[in-house]
C-alpha cells in the first residue's frame, strides 16, 4: 500500500490532467451518443434521457462560464500582482538612491527626506492594498505604525512603549486620521490586542491574523480577557485585519550588539470591513505577501532613519524621531 501511495503521488501532473480531461469528455458524450444512437435505430427516446441530456447541457453551460470567470480573476490577479510587484522594487530602487544622491550633492533637507518617504511609503501602501484586493476580492486598507523609541534604546518597553501611524494608504477613511488628530491619545502598545501579541513571546505566530475580529473580541471575553484598542470606533473602520512587524535579525546588524531576537521599528497593519476577506484557507498566503511589503518598508525606514539622523543631530519624540 505504501508503494502504491508513493507511485501515486509521483505520478506525473499531465499525465493526471490527461485522464481528468478524458474522463471528462466521456462523461459528456456518453448521454449524447445515446440520444444519436435512438434516433438513427428509431428507437424511442425515454424522457428520462432527455431530462438528463438537458440537465446535462445546463451543468456543462454553467461549468463553461464558471471556468471563464475563474481564468478570468486568475488572470487579473498575475497580471496586477506581477506589475505591483515589479513596481514596488522598481520604485524602491530609485527612491533609495535618489536619496543617496541628494545626500552626496549636500541637497537633501529634513524636510524633503519626511515628505520623500511618507509619500513614497504611502504608495508602496496603496501598491499593497491593490494586491490583496485582487487576491480578497474585498476593499483593503493598509497603514504603518512606528514606535518613538530612539535606535539608541534598541529595547522595546511592553508597558511604556509607544507608536504613531506614518501614513495610511490614500483609500483609508479620512475620519481615522481626524480621529487621531482630534483625539491625540498616545498609541501605547500596551493598550493594544494586535501588537502585544506580536511581542509576546509565548505566542506561536509572530504576526496577528483576524478575519473577524468582533467574534474574537467575544471569544476572549468568553475566557475573562479582553480585546484592546487604542482607537474606541475601531469597528467603525474595520471587522478583519491582518498585522506583521517590521523587522529585522539584530544579528544582522553591524551595529547592534544582540545577537537574539529582533530588532522592531514598527508593524505594517491591513484591514478590511469584510469579515470574508481574510480567510482561514489563505492566511499563509496573505500573510506571506504582507511580510514581503513589510521586509521592503524596513529597508526604506532605515535608509530614512539614518539620514534623518545625520540631518538632525538632536531629534525629537515626534513623526521625525521615527
Amino acid at each position: 500500500m505504501e508503494d502504491f501511495k508513493k507511485q501515486l503521488h509521483n505520478t506525473p501532473i499531465w499525465l493526471i490532467n490527461l485522464i481528468s480531461v478524458a474522463s471528462g469528455i466521456v462523461t459528456i458524450l456518453s448521454p449524447v451518443v445515446g440520444v444519436i444512437v435512438a434516433v438513427t435505430t428509431g428507437e424511442k427516446i425515454k424522457i428520462v434521457t432527455i431530462v438528463a441530456f438537458i440537465t446535462l447541457f445546463a451543468f456543462m453551460c454553467i461549468l463553461f462560464f464558471r471556468m471563464k470567470k475563474y481564468r478570468q480573476l486568475a488572470i487579473k490577479r498575475m497580471s496586477i500582482t506581477s506589475e505591483k510587484f515589479h513596481r514596488l522594487s522598481h520604485e524602491s530602487r530609485n527612491v533609495f538612491f535618489d536619496t543617496l544622491h541628494s545626500y552626496k550633492l549636500n541637497s537633501l533637507t529634513s524636510n524633503e527626506l519626511n515628505s520623500r518617504y511618507q509619500g513614497y511609503i504611502g504608495k508602496v501602501l496603496d501598491n499593497l492594498c491593490e494586491v490583496m484586493n485582487s487576491f480578497t476580492e474585498r476593499e483593503i486598507c493598509a497603514c504603518v505604525k512606528l514606535f518613538t523609541y530612539t535606535e539608541d534604546e534598541e529595547v522595546i518597553d511592553e508597558n511604556d512603549s509607544q507608536l504613531i501611524t506614518f501614513c495610511r494608504s490614500n483609500n483609508s477613511d479620512t475620519d481615522r486620521d481626524n480621529y487621531e488628530k482630534h483625539k491625540p491619545k498616545p498609541i501605547f502598545m500596551r493598550d493594544n490586542t494586535d501588537f502585544r501579541e506580536i511581542i509576546d513571546d509565548e505566542q506561536e505566530k509572530d504576526y496577528f491574523y483576524k478575519g473577524n475580529l468582533v467574534e474574537y473580541k467575544k471569544e476572549l471575553e468568553k475566557i475573562g480577557k479582553t480585546y484592546r484598542n487604542t482607537n474606541e470606533n475601531w469597528s467603525k473602520y474595520y471587522q478583519g485585519t491582518i498585522v506583521v512587524p517590521i523587522r529585522i535579525e539584530f544579528k544582522r546588524l553591524y551595529h547592534q550588539k544582540k545577537n537574539d531576537s529582533y530588532h522592531i521599528i514598527g508593524f505594517l497593519c491591513v484591514d478590511s470591513m469584510s469579515t470574508d476577506a481574510f480567510t482561514e484557507e489563505q492566511e499563509n498566503y496573505n500573510v506571506d505577501i504582507v511580510k514581503s511589503y513589510a521586509d521592503i518598508i524596513y529597508l526604506l525606514l532605515s535608509q530614512y532613519k539614518h539620514y534623518l539622523k545625520k540631518l538632525e543631530p538632536v531629534v525629537s519624540n515626534s513623526t521625525q524621531s521615527t
